[in-house]
């Protein structure tokens, strides 16, 4: 965030002086990237780059034209570098990490190999949170309604059916959308620090663990309670709290034929 202003400014000014066209791409494409990665951070991949590359061209430049010893200089930059990347380094290839980056996939992923299978014998509409849409379609062959990549007008249309069926009751969900196979919920994985400051996953009565109707109902209710037409498939326990259902999945039968 303080860095990758001044890259952006450094680039434009450059950009402005340089009569080399090949490196006046290169000054224009790291100011685009820069202010495409200050806009989301999930740009980084366009934008990166340029938060050092620019002063890596600049010392070459100087380098080029003897104003320091090449051992001093890149000795220098070595060192720099060095210094500036020793945090990431640090948590990054030697602390815990979290699968994919995302606490609910690294929770749930052990179900996908038992859905994937359910999905094979009997392929169908998964009615999922839209965050997880891109789970499903990867590791499964069922459908989803919706997933949070919102292009279109269509998308954004889906993706609010996918929010009005996760707030009705499982009995209207089925006169809703008849078309679903399964239904597949859990709560959101949310980690706190503990007194000595190490992660662990928040409690189920957690704030924002649970913000959807249809997920607690699914996941606090005996199976046996709900509509007769939700078989439960798969149950994920919580970790640290016994008695306690993380993830469930639910395939729904077909109707009985009537007379």
């Amino acid at each position: 965030l303080f860095i990758a202003p001044l890259m952006m400014l450094m680039s434009l000014f450059m950009a402005w002086r340089e009569i080399d066209t090949t490196r006046f791409l290169f000054w224009v494409t790291s100011a685009t990237g820069l202010l495409l990665l200050l806009a989301q951070l999930r740009l980084h991949y366009f934008g990166s780059f340029a938060i050092f590359m620019p002063l890596l061209v600049v010392a070459d430049g100087y380098l080029r034209r003897g104003a320091f010893k090449p051992a001093v200089g890149w000795s220098v930059l070595a060192v720099a570098f060095a210094v500036a990347f020793s945090p990431a380094v640090r948590t990054r290839f030697f602390g815990r990490q979290i699968l994919a980056g995302d606490g609910s996939y690294m929770m749930i992923h052990r179900l996908f190999p038992q859905l994937g299978n359910l999905c094979r014998d009997r392929p169908g509409v998964m009615l999922v949170n839209a965050f997880d849409g891109h789970y499903i379609r990867f590791h499964t062959d069922c459908k989803v309604i919706a997933n949070n990549f919102l292009v279109t007008e269509q998308d954004v249309k889906k993706f609010a059916e996918v929010d009005a069926l996760m707030h009705a009751p499982a009995a209207k969900v089925l006169e809703m959308h008849p078309s679903i196979a399964y239904v597949f919920v859990h709560r959101n994985a949310m980690f706190i620090s503990d007194p000595e400051g190490y992660l662990e996953l928040a409690p189920p009565d957690y704030p924002g663990v649970i913000t959807q109707p249809l997920v607690r109902e699914l996941l606090d209710s005996d199976p046996k309670q709900l509509p007769p037409r939700f078989r439960l498939e798969i149950n994920i326990p919580y970790s640290n709290n016994p008695g306690t259902n993380f993830a469930r999945v639910f395939a729904i039968l077909p109707s009985t034929a009537t007379p």
